[in-house]
């Protein structure tokens, strides 16, 4: 607990301690961090989209179809941004970014530059391009932190 701005001690202190005990020593710290300074944290994810029409074409964003998903778009492709620039912040004040975007490479289905490859944008992912994938996308992710 806090009083005027003071942590107070814990009661369980032995008489001459200076510190709680070890298992204590976090939930101590906790309780005297006021809750304006943890720290939340949100990952926002952005999806890459490019498409190619021939297999002897490059993938490229500007093959889109009007009907596809934007070059930059949510996972389902209901938001759309032309640029991971225009992606905004969480909703509400407060929030800033923590971190550039950066390519996600975690998780399994994709090559080394983090793409994923399909023959449409709803019919699943592969972790190589193929003769009959058309489509491919990449998750770009970036922290945001509030702190308002």
């Amino acid at each position: 607990e806090e009083r005027g701005g003071a942590a107070l001690a814990p009661a369980s202190l032995a008489p001459g301690s200076k510190s709680p005990p070890p298992s204590a020593a976090g939930d101590a710290a906790l309780r005297r961090q006021p809750v304006s300074r943890r720290r939340q944290m949100r990952t926002v994810e952005v999806y890459e989209n490019e498409r190619r029409l021939t297999v002897l074409r490059k993938y490229s964003a500007d093959d889109l179809f009007p009907l596809d998903y934007s070059h930059y778009s949510d996972e389902y492709g209901t938001q759309r941004w032309s640029s991971l620039e225009e992606v905004p912040l969480p909703d509400g004040d407060g929030w800033r970014w923590a971190s550039p975007f950066r390519v996600d490479y975690d998780g399994g289905n994709k090559n080394d530059e983090g793409w994923q490859f399909g023959i449409h944008f709803n019919t699943g992912w592969l972790s190589a391009s193929n003769a009959l994938t058309h489509v491919r996308r990449r998750r770009w992710i970036r922290d945001a932190e509030y702190a308002p």
